[in-house]
């Protein structure tokens, strides 16, 4: 098991590791990966869905997006926005079209303020994105914690909490006392819950 001290390098070991994944790798495993989300119950029985917008050969959301429209389902996206003494946090808002999305901080596709109002209540599935997924469903991101905020807040408790990743980003180690579990997670092989 790999040692709690050692995240930070186990982030960046991950974020290497995707990183040299081909967009031929991305495109097959995110295919399989949106395969093995669509056919679980809990995508079939979710009308609310929050996604994100995929960067750096994060597993692709656009077929889950595209394919959560045409079965009429609410989709959520996230926006930054600033928190306490200047921190960055998330919000979730509905997002209807492609073309009600911008670039925002960090150059990720979020919804515009102008077409996509903040969504107070929380979905029923939410698709988290990670640089690492341990064995017992705790996930690396990205070092900020939005994540983790924003599941700390009750009304959040009930979505469930799933992380996409490709196989080489599934590994085993320590989580931190403030860590939030996801409820399973799925790769191209496989859905597994924790659940």
């Amino acid at each position: 098991m790999e040692s709690f001290q050692s995240k930070k390098m186990l982030r960046q070991k991950y974020l290497d590791i995707r990183k040299g994944l081909n967009i031929e790798e991305v495109n097959k495993f995110s295919h399989r990966i949106a395969t093995n989300i669509f056919v679980e119950k809990v995508w079939k029985d979710s009308t609310t869905i929050a996604l994100y917008s995929s960067i750096n050969k994060e597993v692709f959301t656009d077929v889950l997006v595209r394919q959560a429209w045409q079965e009429g389902k609410k989709v959520l996206l996230p926006r930054c926005i600033e928190g306490e003494g200047g921190s960055l946090e998330i919000e979730f808002s509905v997002c209807r079209a492609w073309g009600e999305l911008v670039s925002g901080p960090f150059g990720i596709m979020e919804p515009s303020r102008s077409f996509c109002k903040k969504e107070n209540k929380a979905p029923d599935l939410i698709f988290v994105p990670a640089v690492a997924v341990s064995l017992s469903g705790y996930r690396i991101g990205y070092g900020r914690g939005s994540y983790d905020k924003l599941f700390a807040q009750p009304e959040w408790q009930d979505a469930v909490r799933i992380s996409p990743v490709y196989s080489v980003q599934v590994v085993d180690f320590s989580p931190e006392e403030h860590d939030v579990p996801m409820h399973g997670y799925v790769t191209e092989s496989r859905f597994v819950w924790m659940m």
